[in-house]
């Protein structure tokens, strides 16, 4: 729509200014030197051309032609010179193929500035929906340049941190001074060994400590800036895993605390299926995990109590927990057995149940 508004000021500007110059021209005619015709209308035919291209510059040639063959059949030789017109008709046509060429890099230069203010503001958007994301997720990148011994930070690692942007480290060294004392070493082989063999990414989670001198997990991956088979620089992504690793931390400490306990420790899912099994049941019941994992608990479950289990459900549906209930239990070798059982319902994020724990000693 430009395009067109734009070509159709160029025809008015060409047959405008034609007509202005005609009536200047008739104006001067008594002037010394009046006779020079065609020289105004190049002024014409190059705006002309220049603002609209090929075809308003022909639109102006044409009318200067009509003009000037007018002024020089009104001349006062008895033989006129058509030569003039015809050599400006010449001069005129190349003029508005230049104007053309020149209006087509314009448009040309114009359309390439529109398409990188578009490029600028999807990248501007892009790195706003990174840096959102990266906050979200608290995580920040960096880049190890070797050849240098530069390390950038993007302002989101300042998060995990608690640095500002001039307080981040420039350097290798500096970067692993926050690494945790501990995991120091291993850190470092970790980059020396994906330098050394040109390994096309890495990965790691480590400690750091802040300048508080609190403790966090942080896992880092990334690929390698490989240049003819030999690494040029590192570049990566950290984020926060503090909370994940306090979680697998307490899950280990608890899965030893269930192995080695003398107590039987059994989870099964709401219709009966053995989940887990640990040490403890297996030496008061006699079966391995491997046997009871997938069976029904009903395995455990003398004929005269298959209705307790049942029953069991019925008030942990209800939001009850079971303790210390003294019942009786079936061995592997068939024997029964008196114990007690403390049985809890374990819950999903939405407090649904979703399972159910037992603990059971042999008394």
């Amino acid at each position: 729509m430009k395009t067109n508004e734009g070509r159709g000021r160029a025809y008015a500007l060409a047959i405008g200014l034609t007509a202005i110059v005609f009536l200047l021209r008739l104006s001067l005619d008594i002037l010394p030197g009046a006779k020079v015709i065609f020289l105004p209308y190049f002024f014409v035919i190059i705006g002309a051309a220049a603002l609209g291209g090929l075809g308003p510059g022909l639109v102006a040639t044409l009318l200067a032609m009509l003009a000037g063959g007018y002024f020089l059949l009104d001349s006062l030789s008895a033989a006129p010179d058509y030569s003039q017109l015809i050599l400006f008709g010449l001069v005129g046509f190349l003029m508005s193929v230049v104007g053309e060429s020149f209006h087509k890099a314009k448009r040309k230069l114009h359309k390439q500035s529109q398409d990188l203010d578009v490029i600028k503001e999807r990248l501007e958007s892009t790195e706003s929906a990174r840096t959102v994301a990266l906050e979200a997720g608290r995580m920040g990148t960096w880049e190890w340049s070797m050849s240098t011994n530069s390390v950038s930070w993007s302002p989101t690692m300042g998060q995990i941190y608690e640095l500002d942007e001039d307080s981040f480290p420039t350097s290798v060294e500096g970067y692993l001074s926050f690494v945790h004392p501990d995991d120091r070493e291993r850190v470092q082989a970790n980059l020396e060994k994906t330098v050394s063999a040109a390994l096309p990414t890495f990965e790691g989670r480590y400690r750091i400590v802040l300048r508080n001198e609190e403790v966090r997990w942080i896992a880092s991956r990334g690929h390698s800036i490989i240049s003819e088979g030999v690494v040029s620089g590192l570049r990566g992504v950290c984020w926060d895993v503090t909370e994940d690793a306090k979680a697998d931390i307490s899950q280990a400490r608890l899965a030893t605390i269930v192995s080695s306990s003398d107590d039987g420790i059994v989870s099964k899912d709401l219709n009966g299926k053995i989940l887990t099994w640990n040490g403890g049941a297996e030496q008061i019941f006699g079966y391995t995990a491997e046997e009871t994992i997938g069976q029904s608990i009903q395995l455990l479950l003398p004929e005269d109590r298959l209705s307790e289990e049942s029953e069991i459900l019925a008030k942990l549906r209800a939001g009850k927990s079971i303790k210390n209930l003294e019942t009786v239990r079936k061995r592997k070798d068939g024997r029964l057995i008196d114990v007690t059982v403390t049985i809890s319902p374990i819950f999903d994020a939405e407090g649904r149940i979703v399972a159910v724990s037992k603990f059971v000693r042999d008394i």
